[in-house]
């Protein structure tokens, strides 16, 4: 049987793609880079495809075949190893054991991909004739995980890009965009959802682009939520420190990566970031497939990396995610703006902000920010709400460690830590006994001592 021409076509792109495969693997080995390429769903794309995704006159230097490690463009200069006093790696995440399986019992999200407080990855390419609509999928990306953070449970918000796209004014009603389905600014996503709120997917799913706004009625029935921001701002600095700092504070950030195609930028959330330390084991996904360990003859020992949220699908980077090595020239967030609270469901009367001390040690978890919500009780904020022995953070981040608050009950009493608690009754006979059950109310163990009183047959108990 003689293969069609399509299949001819085919199998020559595949042989090609595993040829740049082998040259950029070859590369990597030759510097001692830390990252992987392969085959993925975005080096597979076709060229107009690509051209759709990338913009004109694109060159990705590889990033469109990176499966996972941490990417670097330009392995010949020379880094500059920058002091920080901040806490070497923060991911939101990973925030109170969100993405473990074994904190079921905290704020376990349920995801085995570990996706933690953020939602899922989208694929900005489900839009055929559409270029650059990373402008949209950013900025919602950022918001669905910062509303996960603001309400302190998993709200997970699945936004419409549809309903940004159709309605924001940008391409579908102003001349001479009304027949273009292009790229825009950050600004013009983060505006219509402070001003209009943007509805669920369900209600407003992805097709093709019409140009006009349908919102009355919805494609698909009415809204479940519709969530509205109180602003956005840019930071107003380049500098690293206070890019985490705003991550850390803020939540999650959108940017913007440029230098890859035409001097066009492309929009990413930043998720987190983190440091090059020795014995670092880095992987190819899927995760059985290869990995690296950073030795100590490693030149990125000390670099730092950033942590991005892509909207390329989960088919390419680490399962849609990008570790991308940080410098000035290419890889450093630009345009970083993050979002004010609070956020609001203009469907729902309750946009109440949970606080939780699920770890049981005395500190509160409520999510984002310096301000505790109403009720909340006066506590710090708790760094790290499913580790007892992890209370509030120090100036610089890190999780200041705190004795085990012992909480103990006898009935309606309340037996305090270092406390003394007696018992009498003067009912009992000779003989008889009395059974008392104290209950432990902490995550752990508590002891209990027995100490003979002055008054004959009974006991003090003490913590």
């Amino acid at each position: 049987m003689v293969p069609d021409g399509l299949a001819l076509q085919q199998q020559a792109k595949q042989a090609m793609e595993l040829q740049k495969v082998a040259y950029i693997n070859n590369d990597i080995a030759l510097h001692k880079m830390l990252w992987f390429a392969d085959t993925n769903s975005v080096s597979q794309l076709s060229y107009q495809q690509k051209k759709n995704l990338f913009g004109d006159n694109y060159n990705m230097l590889g990033m469109d075949y990176y499966v996972g490690g941490i990417y670097d463009p330009t392995p010949n200069i020379v880094r500059e190893i920058l002091s920080s006093r901040l806490i070497p790696e923060w991911d939101w995440r990973d925030r109170h054991g969100a993405n473990k399986q074994d904190k079921v019992n905290y704020y376990y999200d349920g995801d085995p991909n570990g996706s933690g407080w953020l939602t899922s990855i989208k694929n900005q390419n489900n839009h055929p004739g559409c270029t650059g609509l990373c402008y949209i999928y950013g900025p919602l990306g950022a918001i669905e995980g910062l509303a996960n953070l603001y309400f302190n449970h998993h709200v997970d918000f699945n936004l419409s890009e549809q309903n940004v796209l159709e309605c924001d004014n940008w391409d579908g009603a102003n001349p001479p965009y009304e027949t273009d389905c292009k790229g825009s600014s950050n600004s013009i996503t983060n505006n219509y959802v402070r001003n209009n709120g943007v509805v669920d997917q369900v209600c407003y799913p992805d097709t093709n682009h019409s140009n006009v706004c349908h919102e009355n009625p919805f494609p698909n029935g009415s809204p479940q939520y519709r969530i509205k921001i109180e602003g956005s701002s840019y930071l107003n600095s380049s500098e690293t420190e206070d890019i985490k700092n705003a991550l850390i504070n803020k939540g999650p950030l959108i940017c913007s990566l440029s230098n890859y195609s035409n001097n066009q930028s492309h929009s990413m959330v930043l998720i987190g970031y983190g440091t090059c330390t020795l014995n670092d084991t880095l992987y190819k996904a899927p995760y059985d497939t290869g990995y690296i360990v950073i030795d100590e003859n490693s030149s990125y020992l000390g670099a730092m990396y950033w942590k991005y949220k892509n909207s390329w699908g989960v088919g390419n980077g680490d399962e849609g995610y990008m570790y991308h090595l940080d410098n000035q020239s290419n890889g450093h967030p630009e345009y970083v703006t993050y979002y004010k609270t609070p956020l609001d469901d203009i469907l729902s009367n309750d946009d109440t902000v949970s606080y939780f001390d699920k770890d049981r040690d005395g500190y509160y978890n409520w999510g984002i920010g310096s301000v505790r919500p109403q009720g909340c009780p006066n506590t710090k904020l708790d760094s790290h709400d499913s580790e007892p022995r992890l209370g509030p953070f120090d100036e610089n981040y890190f999780s200041l460690p705190v004795a085990p608050v012992i909480v103990v009950k006898h009935g309606s009493n309340t037996i305090h830590q270092n406390g003394v608690y007696s018992f009498y009754n003067p009912l009992l006979e000779d003989e008889q006994q009395e059974v008392l059950t104290f209950t432990i109310l902490n995550i752990g163990t508590a002891q209990l001592n027995l100490i003979p009183s002055n008054l004959g047959d009974c006991f003090f108990e003490q913590l």
